[in-house]
Order: C-alpha cells, then sequence, then structure tokens
C-alpha cells in the first residue's frame, strides 16, 4: 500500500501542521472572537434553578437516609426532566448547567449553607463579584437553605418542614 506521505519523515509532517495550526489567530474567527469577549464582559451570577428543583424534589419525595446513590440518581431524574433548556446567543456548543452564561452552581444537598451568611454580599466583593437576584437571596434564605439545614442537622426526625425524611 502506497501513501501520500511516503517518503516523509514524521518530525518534518509534524512540524509542517504545528507550524499551520499556529499560523491561525484569535480574528481568523470572527465569531469565536465574539463570544469569548462577551464571556469576558459577563459578571458571574448565582443560579438558582437547580437548587429550587433539587428541594421541589425532596418536598415531593422525602428526603431518604436510607438509599443515598438512589436518593441522589433520582432527583438528578427529576432535576433534567424539568429544567429548562437554555441556548444563548452565537453558542457554538449549546447546553448549559444553569441559567446564566456564567452561572454559579449551588448544591444545598452538600455544603452550599457555608456561603450563606455572605450571600448578601457576593455583589460587593472586590476581587470578584458574583451577581445574585432578589428572587435567588429570597428563594435560598427562606427555602432552600432552611430545607437542607434542617435535613442535615435534624436527618434522624420523621418530617421537616412538611418534606418526609425517612429513616430507620
Amino acid at each position: 500500500m502506497s501513501t501520500q506521505l511516503e517518503g516523509v519523515k514524521p518530525k518534518e509532517f509534524e512540524s509542517e501542521f504545528i507550524d499551520e495550526i499556529f499560523s491561525f489567530k484569535l480574528e481568523d474567527f470572527p465569531g469565536v472572537r465574539g463570544l469569548r469577549e462577551t464571556i469576558l464582559r459577563c459578571q458571574p451570577e448565582v443560579a438558582l434553578t437547580r437548587s429550587k428543583l433539587l428541594v421541589d424534589y425532596f418536598e415531593k419525595n422525602g428526603f431518604d437516609l436510607e438509599r443515598p446513590l438512589f436518593r441522589q440518581a433520582d432527583s438528578l431524574r427529576y432535576i433534567l426532566a424539568n429544567l429548562e433548556p437554555v441556548i444563548f446567543p452565537e453558542e457554538l456548543i449549546v447546553g448549559s448547567t444553569t441559567e446564566h452564561r456564567l452561572g454559579c452552581l449551588m448544591f444545598p444537598e452538600f455544603q452550599a449553607t457555608v456561603i450563606w451568611p455572605d450571600l448578601i454580599k457576593l455583589p460587593y466583593r472586590k476581587p470578584h463579584p458574583v451577581k445574585v437576584s432578589d428572587e435567588a437571596i429570597e428563594e435560598f434564605s427562606f427555602r432552600i437553605f432552611l430545607i437542607s439545614g434542617k435535613k442535615i442537622l435534624m436527618s434522624g426526625r420523621r418530617s421537616v418542614s412538611g418534606m418526609r425524611i425517612h429513616s430507620s
């Protein structure tokens, strides 16, 4: 079998492609350049949707302490089934884990409550401010963190704020 590359040494072949790759500039790709500028101008924002859906799931189905893997799998299924897809303008690869271009996910089922005291201060931080909507502050403070905090602290009880907790 004969190929077009016969007689070409691997180093020469590789350097030819490497030179070609490095000859491209960001200006050669206006769509990518515009997307990069848009992302760099965006301010991160706390995402609310996933946390709301997770708490909705736990309120409807309880918090099963006996089967944590099934609990997480079922809650993930619920979140993905109810999450609205987000496609941002000029997106090259569609899909996002949050409703914001630069979203900051909170995981109330783990340790997200540690940010609670600083939630209202996030937009005013000097080094890296993060936007937080009034709705997000209210939801996290009066619903999401309360339920997840009670879940962690009172996991042995049968009922917490109307949420069934399954335990032995």
